[in-house]
């Protein structure tokens, strides 16, 4: 009996002890924070500077959003363990793609040897931004933060354009700061996909939230339509359409999610109807499949790549192609995705395109977590938006794939913990061995 009682003891004293390390566990999985509130707020400075990064500064040599971004750079290797922590398995992916551009930056024209060292460090300091964005953004604190400053940052830009201050007309287009009309419909866009996700597509709602979308939404809604890019407008709509996909408790908050999607786009519709220019390309659209060229464009760049489907044509060798097919100096593709083909072929395609699945795939494992929905709308936008254009210089394109990456690292947590926090309750709450006396 005694010694049944010693064993049953120290079994107990073992339990207690396991208990209270897999209390400590969780924080541990949690929490990756960033402490140093300079770190957070350099990131915010340099996230509210890219709706404004089309303004030049030094005679073009540098731009808005590159000061702020060198300076979050500079901060950085102040947390060196938190922003420069092991990357994400997606990041390799995309390494390899510009490993094999810089492999076949050598056996290019000579006289694209400048621009093709000017791409490949933008693309070197946009891989940086992917990494170091996705281990800052694993802060929850960081992930809203971002959010609320880009919304508001497009919002401004919004407003610039609606009173007609730093407006500057393209092809009868409205647009603003000098930007491409569809660039900045694409960048508008991910602002309003934001304030609605903020205030629906999350686990959870704030009533400042709901303010912050009444007063945004309106002004980022009508301008997106003026801007008369057709595909912006294809890419919101669908994904307004995926907040039904949130994970909800019960059937009317799936129907009011419904319900929100429907009057967004139907107020998206209406506002186009009301423009005589959006309506008249999308009765050109309709009526004559004018896609303004693409169709052409789209066609020469897949015999491009049919033509030199593995290794394709290199750096900018692939535009200057494509414009000599089409009767121009150079061309961009107006697709990411025949941009990536055409220019390293299938050997950094691949690897290229199992990256942006792998961040497709987390957006949609992010359901689980606080982030909700809001990461896959994002990053459908994103993805939808540049089958008619080409964002990979955009730091914005490189933000949104790592916060899709950063909410499933919350929804991985979130169960990590919740399994932890189940499996630490104390498995005997009466004195050791008492069980025993009783037989």
């Amino acid at each position: 009996m005694v010694i049944s009682l010693n064993s049953t003891a120290r079994t107990t004293q073992n339990t207690l002890r396991l208990n209270r390390t897999r209390r400590a566990s969780p924080s541990k999985v949690v929490a990756r924070t960033v402490s140093l509130p300079i770190i957070r707020y350099a990131y915010y400075a340099f996230i509210f500077s890219i709706p404004f990064e089309s303004i030049a500064l030094a005679d073009n040599f540098l731009s808005v959003s590159k000061v702020p971004g060198l300076f979050f750079g500079l901060t950085a290797f102040l947390r060196p363990r938190v922003c420069f922590r092991r990357p994400p398995q997606a990041f390799w992916c995309f390494f390899w793609y510009l490993s094999v551009v810089v492999m076949m930056a050598p056996f290019q024209e000579p006289q694209f040897t400048s621009q093709i060292i000017s791409r490949l460090l933008t693309l070197t300091q946009l891989l940086l931004l992917f990494w170091t964005s996705y281990n800052v953004m694993c802060d929850e604190r960081v992930v809203k933060g971002t959010l609320l400053t880009l919304i508001i940052s497009c919002t401004i830009v919004a407003v610039l354009m609606f009173v007609g201050l730093g407006n500057s007309p393209y092809e009868d287009r409205d647009t603003a700061l000098g930007w491409n009309p569809n660039a900045l419909a694409t960048m508008l866009s991910s602002g309003l996909v934001g304030i609605v996700g903020l205030a629906f597509g999350r686990r959870t709602r704030e009533l400042k939230v709901l303010l912050l979308m009444a007063a945004c939404s309106g002004v980022l809604a009508m301008q997106i339509v003026r801007t008369g890019s057709r595909g912006a407008l294809i890419a919101l709509i669908v994904a307004l359409l995926a907040f039904p996909l949130k994970k909800t408790k019960s059937l009317s908050s799936k129907i009011q999610l419904v319900l929100i999607g429907v009057l967004a786009i139907g107020f998206l519709a209406w506002t186009s109807y009301r423009s005589e220019l959006v309506r008249e390309r999308w009765e050109a659209t309709f009526a004559t499949g004018d896609t303004a060229g693409r169709d052409t464009i789209f066609a020469q760049a897949w015999n491009m790549f049919l033509e030199k489907p593995l290794l394709g044509w290199g750096p900018l060798s692939n535009v200057y192609e494509l414009g000599s097919r089409v009767g121009l100096p150079f061309r961009d593709p107006h697709n990411l995705y025949l941009w990536v083909l055409t220019e390293t072929g299938l050997f950094g395609a691949i690897p290229f395109f199992i990256g942006l699945w792998l961040c497709l795939r987390a957006a949609w494992k992010a359901r689980d977590g606080l982030q909700g929905v809001l990461p896959l709308s994002m990053i459908l936008c994103l993805l939808i938006n540049n089958m008619k254009g080409t964002s990979l210089s955009s730091k914005l394109f490189w933000i949104v794939l790592a916060y899709a990456l950063a909410g499933a690292y919350h929804a991985t947590s979130r169960k990590q913990h919740t399994y932890l926090a189940r499996t630490s309750q104390p498995v005997a709450t009466h004195p050791a061995g008492l069980h025993v006396g009783t037989r």
